[in-house]
């Protein structure tokens, strides 16, 4: 599992060039959209995997615990992932997805700047046998 989420993580990344939250930043509210290159459409037509769909992302830290959360308007949470940190990766310990009760889970978050200013957050964790995907990529401003 943890090669496979290397793999895709860092094939959704393309084009990364730094990464991180901002020094001192608690919480961080994005608008955007969650995006997938054509070719993970293979994926969904397999059955194990989902793919997030939203118009945000927050990332909220609370205290050793980071909640990274993906929604869409008129919807409200698609997916949201708790873990903890370590840079502009956190590992994955539980996932809630359309606001349920947390379960859970195990996977690799990253959080990442382009060079133009925008963030990037891809996350993929899986769940008793389903991989949850998501790619976010921050509006121009």
């Amino acid at each position: 599992m943890i090669s496979f989420v290397s793999e895709i993580t860092s094939a959704l990344m393309t084009f990364v060039v730094a990464s991180g939250l901002p020094a001192g930043a608690e919480d961080m509210a994005l608008e955007g959209r969650c995006i997938y290159a054509p070719k993970y459409t293979e994926l969904l037509k397999r059955g194990d995997h989902s793919f997030a769909l939203c118009d945000s992302v927050s990332i909220k830290l609370r205290g050793e615990t980071t909640i990274i959360d993906f929604a869409r308007e008129g919807w409200g949470s698609s997916l949201q992932l708790r873990g903890t940190m370590d840079g502009s990766k956190m590992s994955v310990s539980e996932i809630s997805i359309r606001g349920h009760e947390p379960a859970p889970a195990r996977g690799e978050c990253r959080i990442a700047l382009r060079e133009n200013d925008r963030h990037i957050v891809t996350c993929l964790a899986q769940k008793r046998g389903i991989s949850f995907v998501a790619n976010f990529e921050q509006a121009w401003n």
